[in-house]
């Protein structure tokens, strides 16, 4: 007995979806279509034409064997083709079977096949649809067969053509949807499809379910750099402050030195200045500048104390700069302008 593949074909009654999910539904087919259509763009153009996904194919009505060739040119390329066969080239039947059969209904069909069809069902395409109303007691089903070379003859020829094919239906009787023929060709098409479908999938979700993991890895590792950075910068920042801290200390006592020094360069000055004076000399102005000395007083002879000034080392560019008194009167007031060789420099000099 010869053995026909029978697929199992339930009709769907075509609803619109509304609510909520419609822009949902619309949104993740929009994202399924763009992505497999991105993958496929990468295979070669025949693979390509074969696993194209389309919207809605064209519909081309076969009213008999010999024509359609140019209704199948007029398609273009990158569209699918949904074959519609005359009701002439089909045969019909109709049956009921219990409904505790309906899980055996592949078997029972074709032995219904064999007996009924006037053909060897091993010529034929048959297939089959189980109603969708049927009442407690028995499930109607609805047989339809076509030749075997009519299926044969639109495939080979669509593939001369470079066309792909969708499907090749019954048309649609009495209000009932049209029956798909069952077609290895088209069956494998559509799983490798399915199959480039889930594996696309089953990709996305590996990747989406990776790169948080990524994401956190490469996050921790920033976090511990940063981490050592804000411990090596507190490091340096320690280091300045006592680096801060002992130059602070250091201009303490260079200043304390300083005024050591200072004092004692006055106190030498002084010494040097007694040294230099006659007893008749009085100062009651003493204003010191760096190294610039002014001194104001009276005195007998200032002009004398001026010279003895200029024979000093310890002074220089001793300048009389004005002298006053009548020359009746004992003592002139004077002022003179100096500078100071202080220790320290005379040596370098």
């Amino acid at each position: 007995m010869p053995t026909t593949m029978f697929p199992f074909c339930v009709g769907r009654k075509s609803e619109q979806m509304t609510g909520f999910w419609n822009p949902v539904w619309a949104f993740i087919q929009a994202f399924f279509r763009a992505w497999s259509t991105a993958l496929v763009s990468g295979l070669p153009p025949k693979m390509q034409r074969a696993l194209l996904v389309v919207e809605e194919p064209v519909l081309i009505k076969v009213e008999a064997l010999g024509e359609g060739e140019n209704k199948i040119l007029s398609v273009a390329a990158d569209k699918e083709i949904r074959f519609e066969l005359n009701e002439e080239l089909i045969l019909r039947h109709e049956m009921l079977i219990p409904v505790a059969a309906i899980q055996d209904a592949k078997n029972i069909v074709q032995l219904e096949a064999e007996r009924i069809m006037p053909l060897a069902v091993n010529k034929l395409s048959v297939c089959y649809k189980v109603a969708d109303v049927f009442n407690r007691d028995f499930v109607p089903i609805e047989i339809i067969a076509t030749r075997e070379t009519t299926i044969n003859m639109l495939l080979e020829r669509c593939k001369k053509l470079g066309r792909n094919i969708h499907s090749i239906t019954s048309p649609p009787v009495d209000g009932k949807l049209p029956i798909s023929f069952s077609v290895s060709s088209i069956k494998r098409r559509k799983l490798l499809r399915a199959t480039l479908i889930v594996s696309s999938l089953s990709f996305m979700i590996v990747s989406l379910s990776t790169l948080p993991q990524l994401y956190q890895s490469r996050l921790l590792e920033e976090i511990t750099h940063i981490d050592l950075q804000i411990r090596e910068t507190r490091r340096q920042t320690d280091a300045i402050a006592g680096l801060q801290r002992q130059v602070q200390a250091l201009k303490g006592i260079s200043d304390a030195v300083q005024e050591k020094k200072d004092r004692a360069h006055i106190t030498e000055l002084l010494i040097q200045l007694t040294q230099a004076s006659p007893d008749d000399i009085v100062l009651d102005i003493f204003r010191i500048d760096g190294r610039r000395v002014f001194v104001s007083g009276i005195a007998d002879a200032p002009e004398n104390w001026v010279i003895e000034l200029e024979q000093n080392l310890a002074f220089e560019n001793v300048v009389l700069s004005s002298v006053r008194g009548g020359e009746d009167s004992l003592t002139r007031r004077f002022e003179v302008r100096f500078d100071v060789l202080w220790p320290a420099y005379r040596e370098e000099t």
